[in-house]
């Protein structure tokens, strides 16, 4: 029988892009972004104390945009998916959910080029919970979730290949240590063979010694 409250679910979708200081780069991204959500977005500004004169950043200046999406999160998120061929590397997940990025919106389905917006692309952040979750960002006795009731990077890769039928691909850095730990086995299980065959070596005089006693200790009788 299945656990209801072991279920994973989608919380939350995040779609951002991030356009620079020119405001009308920070338009186009919140148009496109209203366009696939059907939600209206918000500006993503610099937050307070921080200024970069070589980049024109200052406080409070809009570089980009972001929604977040909570309902009918399922339906949006195998569009999503599909823009990248359900194909998402395993860096990309963590304990809470997985994020990837799209080049081009027009990879989505359902979502027409654009003349007015041109091409460009956003990235996606998926939260995922259990239920019960609530509990640790309630403003009124919040609590920690147990061990046992959290998401582990597994739990996530087992969910998005289960409900949507999703493909994790290894990045360079992934396969690189991959191969860097198999390397490292096959070492130790040479150096293993190495050294069961010098003791062989050095154990065989002794073993041919007894052998020889045995044998002549059976002639005698």
């Amino acid at each position: 029988m299945v656990n209801k409250m072991k279920q994973i679910q989608v919380e939350k979708i995040t779609l951002n892009i991030g356009s620079g200081p020119d405001p009308r780069e920070v338009e186009r991204g919140m148009k496109l972004l209203e366009k696939i959500s059907g939600m209206k977005p918000v500006e993503a500004k610099v937050r307070a104390g921080l200024r970069i004169a070589a980049w024109k950043i200052r406080p409070g200046l809009a570089i980009g945009s972001k929604v977040t999406i909570r309902k009918n999160t399922e339906e949006l998120l195998s569009r999503l998916l599909k823009a990248v061929d359900m194909k998402i590397p395993e860096s990309k997940f963590t304990e809470n959910g997985f994020s990837f990025g799209i080049h081009e919106y027009i990879e989505i389905p359902e979502v027409k080029y654009d003349p007015k917006l041109g091409i460009f692309g956003l990235n996606i952040s998926v939260t995922l919970k259990r239920p019960g979750f609530r509990v640790k960002n309630r403003k009124l006795v919040n609590r920690k979730i147990g061990k046992t009731h959290r998401l582990t990077k597994e739990d996530a890769i087992e969910f998005v290949k289960n409900k949507f039928g999703v493909i994790t691909e290894w990045n360079y850095q992934e396969l690189k240590k991959y191969l860097y730990q198999r390397q490292e086995e096959r070492s130790s299980l040479e150096i293993t063979l190495q050294k069961r065959e010098l003791l062989e070596k050095l154990l065989k005089p002794a073993q041919d010694a007894v052998e020889e006693k045995v044998q002549m200790s059976e002639d005698t009788i």
